[in-house]
């Protein structure tokens, strides 16, 4: 079983270097690990102790991690208001986004199920696509 970063349970994931560009935070505490996703080893770290931790943030420690790694993949194809919404979603409570926005909460979280969806659609279609190129590429070289 994989250990947990300290970076999902900080306010600015989604914000530093690591989490947005996989470029390591200066002054950080990291081991290095891999783990294999989808098929193909990938290379990180679980960081330890970070300069840049913010253990008093917004993020909300429920939400669901496969959604937040979904958003980060497909985020270019998402709409410009979709793409703020769910930077929101992420990184503020409920209340903070229902305080400066005119939506109702359960707008909010019909909006929030409704992207979910549409990200595991995206996911879901990638998938399919990845399996039929694979089978596509196998046959070709037989």
């Amino acid at each position: 079983m994989r250990k947990s970063t300290l970076c999902w349970n900080c306010g600015n994931c989604g914000k530093c270097s690591w989490s947005k560009s996989f470029l390591p935070v200066a002054g950080w505490q990291a081991k290095p690990t891999c783990f294999v996703d989808r098929g193909k080893t990938v290379h990180s770290y679980i960081v330890i102790g970070c300069p840049e931790f913010n253990q008093l943030s917004k993020v909300k420690r429920d939400r669901d991690f496969e959604f937040f790694s979904l958003f980060r993949i497909y985020k270019n194809q998402l709409e410009p208001s979709e793409i703020a919404f769910l930077d929101s979603y992420f990184f503020k409570t409920a209340a903070e986004v229902l305080r400066t926005s005119n939506m109702s909460e359960s707008t909010f979280y019909r909006k929030a199920s409704e992207l979910k969806s549409k990200l595991k659609s995206l996911d879901s279609l990638t998938k399919i696509l990845a399996e039929e190129n694979y089978g596509f590429e196998k046959n070709q070289g037989n």
